[in-house]
């Protein structure tokens, strides 16, 4: 068999002068046209993941591949045809090694990979059911009023990692209630929000939107006295005056709560250790759906006196004069002077002369 080959190329000439022919074709055409490569950074799709399974993370999350071709061009839409996937169907809770593949390659296509696997993290898929609070942004018109909103339904279920639904720290219903005079009705998105209050993606939100109804109602205004909250003064002292500055506000709120509302306090004032005069800057204290429409503060301004002792108070006694209460006697009863009474008949007798 050896010897037939040694043969037929030592004495078969034109079939070698054929093969010279046709490499040196083959080398002028390869250098004449070159293959096409495109880079490319592509995305992973994930096929076949178990329902009861989600994707944490992806790393990387793009991949970088060659395309090539030995025709003359590569067209778009070849291009956009292209795919990564990995296939998750053995994949399991936790993190692991996938291997990628190229998918919906249009022929005489060849896609380089420079990395062949994607390091992706998976969790259990698991559901939760949220209350929803209402978040309110804006201001109604002026001199309105926003009420406390209602949400309806009131109760949303939130679904994704295990991981990511347990660092849900409220569920967030945002209403703008800018400029509305009358109750507002809207249509809200929900967010689920974590400990910072940032929102968390990958989470499903089930009913993703909710109506949040805010009564929005008109102010009443008035004024009102400021009254001193004052603690006891100290043993043996008065408070002889308390001044406060300003002594009136400005007040808005339910107009059902203005009409019984006479004065407003301030904050308890501490004037236990206070021998003179001092000037505290204490808050105002007011009562919940009453604001101030001018300072919420004030200054207040406590003179204390000490009181006078027993002995201080008790006057001085002269001379000789025997301690006593120290009041000077009143004046006495005057004597009625009395007539003699008229002489009886048997005195008369006796002090008349004896006839002769």
């Amino acid at each position: 068999m050896m010897s037939r080959i040694i043969v037929i190329l030592k004495y078969q000439w034109p079939l070698k002068v054929l093969s010279v022919v046709l490499a040196v074709s083959l080398w002028a055409y390869v250098r004449e046209n070159p293959p096409i490569r495109k880079q490319l950074r592509m995305p992973v799709t994930f096929i076949n993941r178990p329902h009861n399974l989600v994707v944490l993370s992806t790393q990387p999350e793009e991949f970088e591949v060659t395309v090539q071709s030995q025709r003359r061009s590569i067209s778009e839409s070849g291009l956009s045809n292209i795919s990564l996937v990995a296939d998750l169907s053995s994949a399991h809770v936790g993190q692991q090694q996938v291997m990628v593949e190229a998918q919906g390659v249009p022929d005489g296509v060849e896609v380089i990979f420079y990395k062949r696997t994607v390091t992706v993290t998976l969790d259990k898929l698991v559901s939760d059911e949220r209350p929803v609070i209402a978040e309110l942004r804006g201001l109604p018109a002026e001199g309105y009023r926003a009420q406390a909103a209602q949400v309806r339904p009131n109760l949303v279920t939130v679904s994704g990692a295990s991981s990511r639904v347990r660092s849900v720290e409220r569920v967030v219903a945002v209403a703008d209630i800018s400029g509305y005079s009358a109750t507002a009705q809207l249509q809200s998105p929900v967010e689920a929000r974590d400990e910072r209050n940032v929102v968390i993606g990958d989470l499903a939100v089930q009913p993703d939107k909710v109506q949040v109804t805010v009564p929005i109602t008109k102010l009443t205004t008035q004024t009102v006295l400021i009254k001193p909250n004052l603690s006891n003064p100290p043993a043996g002292y008065q408070v002889t005056s308390a001044q406060t500055s300003p002594n009136t506000v400005a007040i808005t709120g339910d107009a059902d709560k203005l009409t019984r509302l006479e004065y407003l306090s301030t904050e308890r004032i501490d004037i236990s250790h206070l021998r003179r005069q001092q000037t505290f800057t204490v808050n105002i204290d007011f009562p919940e759906g009453i604001e101030s429409m001018g300072v919420g503060a004030v200054s207040v301004t406590v003179t204390v006196q000490r009181l006078p002792t027993p002995e201080e108070t008790e006057p001085e006694t002269g001379p000789g004069e025997p301690p006593g209460t120290g009041e000077e006697p009143g004046p006495q009863p005057e004597t009625e002077e009395t007539e003699p009474a008229p002489p009886t008949p048997s005195d008369a007798d006796s002090s008349s002369p004896s006839p002769q």
